[in-house]
């Protein structure tokens, strides 16, 4: 039986997709072992600014930064009342 240029193709797609599938999971666990800080707070604060209607304050860092804080602030009090619960029983 004589290879075919398709059985080729097969063969490099299967490669290209073992690689790609080999990155991922590389990529995976690089991220698992050595997580990084990911700034998500700044992304939520500059689309909050936004859904209020201050758009143009996003690149204000001092606005920015107290809308940053608020959301800290209220995981703070959310932090205090979940714990207050668990410890009324």
């Amino acid at each position: 039986m004589q290879p075919t240029p398709q059985s080729g193709f097969d063969r490099i797609a299967a490669l290209v997709a073992a690689a790609f599938i080999g990155l991922v999971a590389t990529a995976c666990w690089i991220n698992f072992v050595h997580p990084r800080p990911v700034d998500f707070l700044s992304y939520w604060a500059a689309a909050q600014m936004a859904l209020e209607g201050r758009g143009e304050a996003i690149y204000d860092i001092a606005a920015h930064r107290s809308v940053e804080m608020s959301a800290r602030l209220d995981a703070e009090r959310l932090r205090l009342m979940n714990s207050n619960l668990s410890c009324a029983s």
